[in-house]
């Protein structure tokens, strides 16, 4: 069984927010990626106190988990994942946000998960001990807490992580190696 993350692996969630930021700013410099260098958008210097109130007031907005884009390639990875095993997606809902759960289930069965195929919950180490053989995540904090093998999505807000940082591409290959083992083996890596 393979644990996906959604947001920042499957939903381009930055970039809707930073859509948002742009229309505020209303000059250039506009905001990148780049200029989202944490989680908590509070300690991301390259937004404004204002921005980053805003990121947070458009996340818990109606809605907006069900508006979001798919991530460039991110359709063809899991297309690539489920040709390899079971694909579950593991996602925390959004604080403040009264239908992120409903939304982001919808957002999620349109791409071809199942219901049972669907987990939201915010501590993702409650799973560690579920039979699983990789988690594909873009939180440095989740990978650092997986006992399993773990892919860390490359994203600019996870530079500081020590260990290997994956695009699509690599990640696919890499689980398409890992999978050729054992799961006792495959811990080892």
């Amino acid at each position: 069984m393979i644990f996906i993350d959604c947001d920042g692996v499957l939903s381009n969630t930055v970039g809707h927010l930073l859509k948002a930021v742009n229309e505020v700013r209303k000059a250039q410099p506009y905001a990148t990626e780049e200029d989202i260098t944490n989680f908590d958008f509070r300690k991301c210097p390259g937004l404004s106190r204002e921005e980053q109130e805003l990121c947070y007031r458009r996340l818990a907005s109606p809605g907006f988990a069900g508006e979001l884009s798919t991530c460039g390639g991110a359709d063809a990875f899991l297309e690539g994942l489920r040709g390899i095993g079971r694909v579950v997606c593991l996602t925390s809902p959004m604080r403040g946000a009264s239908d992120w759960v409903y939304c982001r289930a919808e957002w999620l069965e349109a791409r071809g998960f199942s219901p049972k195929d669907i987990v939201q919950c915010t501590d993702k180490a409650l799973l560690c001990a579920a039979v699983t053989d990789v988690l594909i995540d873009d939180a440095a904090h989740n990978i650092a807490e997986w006992p399993g093998m773990r892919v860390l999505i490359d994203r600019p807000w996870n530079r500081a992580y020590d260990g290997a940082r994956y695009n699509y591409r690599t990640a696919l290959e890499h689980i398409r190696y890992m999978a050729r083992f054992s799961p006792l083996q495959r811990r080892v890596y």
